[in-house]
């Protein structure tokens, strides 16, 4: 009966560090809505447009102190699609990532604005 109990606390305490570095790892990059962003090995900024948009025309805009950019219109039809901008923010630099459909009447409609500190 002993060994079960210190075999349920071992499960218990591996589940539990687990979920820790879980969390650590995807509080490393931030997403709000259908656009996701993070920072690859360099440095660069990564978007990703993914599930939770209606199909459509789409464009993504990157944004942060001194740096306006865009990647210009695009068909998204679900999926995931990500994009490396060659771009390099200074470490500790707010970086933010807006994807926004093309309405038919010449609008546009955000599909999410996270932003993330590199």
């Amino acid at each position: 009966m002993m060994m079960k109990t210190v075999l349920r606390a071992a499960l218990a305490s591996a589940v539990v560090a687990t979920s820790a570095i879980t969390m650590t790892t995807t509080a490393s990059a931030g997403s709000n809505g259908c656009v996701w962003i993070g920072f690859d090995g360099d440095g660069r900024p990564v978007t990703q447009h993914q599930s939770g948009c209606v199909s459509g025309t789409y464009h993504m805009d990157l944004f942060y102190p001194g740096v306006q950019d865009s990647d210009g219109p695009y068909q998204w039809n679900g999926g995931v699609r990500r994009t490396t901008w060659n771009r390099f923010p200074a470490k500790g630099t707010k970086v933010c990532a807006q994807v926004w459909r093309h309405k038919s009447d010449g609008s546009f409609e955000s599909g999410g604005l996270p932003c993330e500190t590199r």
